[in-house]
């Protein structure tokens, strides 16, 4: 079976992520995944006000849509 494009990326970044965190103790991995998430919360923020100036819907962010 062919794999798709996005299969190949994900993977890609499967063995990316697994050779970054290998080796690392609970806590360190904690911490990396605690910044990539405050990283990912400021990039969806800075889009969302984008959006707000634009004049377009916002999308709810994912606690939002979790807590809803």
């Amino acid at each position: 079976m062919k794999e798709s494009k996005v299969m190949k990326e994900l993977r890609k970044i499967k063995r990316e992520i697994s050779k970054e965190l290998y080796g690392k103790s609970w806590e360190e991995i904690d911490k990396i995944f605690k910044e990539d998430k405050r990283k990912w919360d400021e990039e969806m923020q800075k889009l969302r006000e984008n959006k707000a100036r634009q004049g377009l819907p916002a999308t709810p962010s994912t606690e939002e849509r979790i807590l809803n």
